[in-house]
């Protein structure tokens, strides 16, 4: 029996998360959300209560917090033979935004070394395709699960399953590993249908009336986990 290694990799306006099937949500207000404040002081003079004092009201908008979660399913090493095909690796694909994005998907190959849960990457599957898990059973199932590139206006806390499908080479042997990859980056949100642009930090000062975009991860990029398959 052969072994297929699936590494996970998450690209997005996001940090460090805690990965796994563990649900992950949304921290804060929603974007655009306007927040006031005021400040109130309260004194005495030679122990005699004053009228407090009030400051002006102040308000803010929420600025658009950009974050994102990809995780393998399931952490059990699937073993496969020379020659079977759809085999299925399974990722969750997380919004943990405060507002409605796409997300950009790519499926790639580890490029040898040491894949996530030990053993040397040492193949490559073939004819590997993203397909959304359209029932949330973790299989594949033509005609049902779709053939996807990107998630479409995925809203705060929205969940979908991306199922990697390939296909084992004949000339595989027995203990030898590969390793593939899932990548989502956040993208614009508000066509639907289409995938929006990558989405970068607002540059310059922040502004007290407009709503910017803060990626928590400003490289766009966060490490992931591994997992067998």
């Amino acid at each position: 029996m052969n072994k297929i290694l699936k590494a996970l990799t998450a690209v997005g306006g996001a940090a460090a998360a805690a990965l796994g099937v563990t649900p992950a949500f949304a921290a804060g207000t929603a974007v655009g959300t306007d927040i006031t404040n005021q400040a109130s002081v309260s004194f005495t003079v030679g122990g005699v209560g004053q009228t407090p004092v009030n400051s002006n009201i102040d308000t803010f908008k929420v600025d658009r917090k950009v974050t994102v979660v990809v995780a393998e399913i399931g952490t059990v090493t699937t073993s496969v033979v020379p020659g079977a095909t759809n085999q299925v690796t399974a990722f969750r694909v997380t919004n943990t935004s405060n507002a409605t994005i796409d997300i950009g998907l790519t499926a790639a190959q580890q490029a040898g070394g040491t894949a996530a849960h030990g053993g040397t990457d040492a193949f490559d599957v073939t004819g590997l395709t993203m397909y959304r898990d359209v029932n949330g059973n973790g299989t594949y199932e033509a005609g049902t699960d779709t053939a996807i590139t990107f998630i479409d206006e995925l809203a705060a806390d929205g969940v979908v399953d991306i199922l990697l499908v390939g296909n084992i080479p004949a000339g595989a042997t027995n203990g030898q590993v590969a390793g593939v990859n899932l990548q989502g980056q956040a993208r614009e949100s508000g066509a639907a249908g289409t995938q929006g642009a990558v989405l970068a930090a607002t540059a310059g000062a922040n502004g007290q009336t407009t709503v910017e975009t803060v990626l928590v991860d400003a490289a766009n990029t966060i490490p992931g986990a591994g997992a067998d398959i």
